[in-house]
């Protein structure tokens, strides 16, 4: 009945049943890693090892096990957010979470601002540093660094609002009466004058 040996037979067999044995394996690690991801990129890896495990198994139990876990990764990009501190006046730390917890992301964020100059990020152990000259921020204005990433195919973004404490507060008469260029140019004197001081 059978184009094989019974030899022939009983290595196939075992073949199939390591195979099988190997996917299963797979699946329970998968199962057990979801809860405590450490990057981003063991998402994308968990969703695309699923993909296959999806195409292997061939019975509805398993099958059907394979789509809800890899639902519930998919899901975890819904999870993320982003936080960050303040370091110095012109440093800014951002982290990104999972369900609150830090994770790793190897992409790097876009960072703009709609007052600082010089803005650059650097990776630093799974979470990024942020540089900036903040010396055209007005205090009077809402000053700010616009950080953006794009995980899984989700926008994740996030504002640090800066804050110049040390600046001293110009007076709202002369906030009026001074054209915004001749404010900055005032608010950077201020700044020199600071600087000096350090010195």
């Amino acid at each position: 009945l059978y184009p094989f040996s019974r030899e022939e037979q009983q290595t196939l067999l075992a073949q199939f049943e390591a195979l099988d044995a190997e996917q299963v394996a797979l699946y329970e690690k998968l199962e057990q890693q979801i809860d405590n991801i450490g990057s981003v990129d063991e998402i994308k890896s968990g969703i695309t090892q699923l993909d296959a495990l999806c195409t292997y198994f061939f019975d509805d139990v398993r099958l059907n096990r394979a789509k809800g876990l890899r639902e519930r990764y998919r899901q975890l990009y819904d999870a993320l957010s982003v936080t960050g501190e303040f370091l110095s006046e012109s440093e800014y730390r951002c982290q990104v979470l999972l369900k609150g917890k830090p994770v790793a992301v190897s992409t790097l964020p876009r960072v703009t601002s709609n007052c600082a100059a010089q803005v650059e990020v650097h990776p630093a152990d799974g979470a990024f540093l942020i540089t900036y000259d903040a010396i055209d921020c007005l205090p009077e204005e809402e000053n700010y660094l616009e950080i953006f990433f794009r995980i899984g195919g989700k926008r994740l973004p996030y504002k640090a609002y800066l804050k110049e404490e040390e600046a001293p507060a110009l007076k709202p008469l002369d906030l009026a009466e001074q054209p915004k260029g001749a404010r900055r140019q005032q608010h950077r004197h201020h700044h020199d004058e600071r600087e000096g001081v350090r010195d």
